[in-house]
């Protein structure tokens, strides 16, 4: 019967109007492939989420200095950074190894835990001024805006020896 009707009107066959727009209809179907495309991202996704909490974590392991050597004594342990580091120039890293190895020569002679103390703390654990105004000086070295030049690591090379001395002497006469 439409054929007829078509056949029947004059002029030419007009074809059938569209009622969507065909844009509309390429933009579904790209719509419908991005959704599937991240469903399956996400489902990728929550799987090694997932999977990755059944393994457990990388811990690091707690970095650990040498220790020092028995028959070295201290004096002979910051006359070898010294020594060591005038060479290389580095006096900000020497300076940060002097403080470490001289905060691990009062923990093994105080027995307290001086790693973790503050210049503060350390003054008054340990009854002793010049330390704490050797750990503040050395912080403010170490850790100031412009790096430490040789005669800055020399002073405070020669300080913490004369602090030890003191500290040496007053535990020995209490």
């Amino acid at each position: 019967m439409s054929i007829f009707l078509l056949q029947s009107l004059p002029g030419e066959v007009i074809p059938p109007l569209d009622l969507i727009p065909p844009w509309f209809f390429n933009s579904l179907k790209y719509a419908l492939i991005s959704l599937l495309v991240s469903l399956v991202v996400s489902y990728i996704m929550y799987k090694l989420v997932k999977k990755s909490e059944e393994i457990p974590g990388y811990i690091p392991k707690p970095t650990k200095f040498p220790a020092r050597s028995k028959s070295r004594s201290i004096y002979d342990e910051i006359n070898i950074l010294k020594q060591k580091y005038h060479k290389s120039k580095e006096y900000r890293e020497g300076l940060h190894e002097l403080s470490s190895a001289l905060r691990s020569y009062l923990e093994t002679k105080s027995g307290m835990q001086v790693e973790e103390m503050t210049s503060k703390e350390i003054e008054e654990r340990l009854k002793s001024k010049e330390l704490g105004s050797l750990f503040r000086g050395m912080g403010s070295v170490q850790f100031g805006i412009q790096q430490p030049d040789e005669n800055e690591f020399n002073h405070q090379v020669q300080n913490s020896i004369d602090s030890l001395k003191k500290f040496n002497r007053s535990k020995s006469k209490s």
